[in-house]
């Protein structure tokens, strides 16, 4: 139990007893004074973004509540120190691109169905994750880029297959 006497809190709504709003409930406030955190986060305004990814033109970036989006389980808040003037220049994407030039992992320990195989050419064609990786041995041993890639899965590949020829490759999933 905390012993706070009327006029402390009194005094303290005072000078803290504002919301985004103005002024609060009297009551509002003295149970947040006295909540934990955790019951003060689901106390603050909500934003909800729906289905859309980040903010739109008719958001407000100054909003200091908690965000509802889509694709978190719980809701998130803008970081402390967050700049609202940014909003606008981080509603677009980046002119930056990346390029993959090595992928590290293998697929082998969680498929235990035939998922490496040698081609015609000496290369060695494999998996990770949604990528279709074919590994030239020879560049590797000599530290050159070594590596080609497939993306055109979306979701993890569960399985591939070479032609008798060892020239073509198939690959699939779930």
């Amino acid at each position: 139990k905390i012993g706070i006497t009327r006029n402390s809190i009194a005094a303290l709504f005072v000078k803290y007893g504002y919301d985004v709003g103005g002024f609060m409930p009297y009551e509002v406030f003295v149970s947040a004074l006295l909540a934990a955190p955790s019951r003060l986060r689901g106390m603050e305004l909500s934003m909800d973004t729906g289905a859309k990814h980040g903010f739109s033109p008719n958001d407000d970036p100054r909003f200091e509540g908690k965000i509802l989006h889509p694709k978190c389980r719980t809701p998130v808040s803008p970081p402390s120190g967050f700049d609202p003037a940014l909003v606008r220049r981080s509603a677009c994407a980046p002119e930056a691109t990346l390029e993959l030039e090595h992928a590290y992992g293998y697929a082998g320990s969680q498929n235990t169905s035939s998922n490496l195989f040698y081609l015609s050419t000496g290369e060695v064609v494999y998996h990770a994750a949604s990528l279709g990786i074919v590994l030239d041995k020879d560049a590797s041993e000599k530290k050159k880029p070594c590596q080609r890639f497939f993306f055109g899965h979306d979701e993890t590949i569960t399985c591939m297959a070479v032609h008798p020829n060892r020239e073509w490759v198939a690959s699939g999933q779930a």
